[in-house]
């Protein structure tokens, strides 16, 4: 009903488009989150929703744009950055998302953003890459996890 009443608010036909998606109707649902993302376009919950359904459909594309999407609004959304790494890496789409994470840390400096390209140099076995960017991101961000990790790779490393 809210829809009807107020056909324009987002959050509930994300929310619709979750209970249609819970319930198996894809086509609905679908429907449901794209409705959310035209009132919203911006709201990361809902671009985020749109990735892992297009991601569960097996279609790519779509998946690939709203991860892109997402993490570009918002890489701090709990799980979306696990979730992203996931896809990339089942998908074999590295060397795709170095270009864009690097661009976004360009303009953002994000730590997670960061910390998801560290993994994927790791994944793509590129360790060179991967110790540059933890250090770099250990020079922006001095935490004592990374201190740990660089510590760590560095021993690995030079034996």
């Amino acid at each position: 009903q809210c829809v009807t009443v107020y056909p324009k608010y987002a959050a509930a036909w994300n929310n619709l488009g979750f209970i249609n998606r819970y319930f198996g109707n894809l086509a609905e649902a679908e429907k449901d989150y794209l409705n959310a993302h035209k009132y919203n376009p911006e709201n990361v919950i809902t671009t985020f929703n749109l990735a892992t359904f297009y991601q569960a459909q097996n279609n790519t594309e779509k998946a690939k744009q709203f991860y892109k999407k997402a993490i570009r609004i918002n890489p701090d959304v709990p799980d979306l950055v696990p979730y992203i790494k996931a896809f990339i890496i089942k998908k074999n789409l590295t060397d795709e998302f170095i270009p864009y994470l690097k661009e976004l840390i360009d303009s953002t400096d994000n730590y997670n953003l960061q910390l998801l390209l560290i993994d994927l140099y790791n994944d793509k076995k590129d360790y060179n890459q991967m110790i540059m960017q933890l250090n770099k991101t250990y020079k922006k961000h001095p935490t004592t996890q990374l201190k740990q990790y660089l510590k760590e790779v560095n021993y690995i490393f030079k034996k």
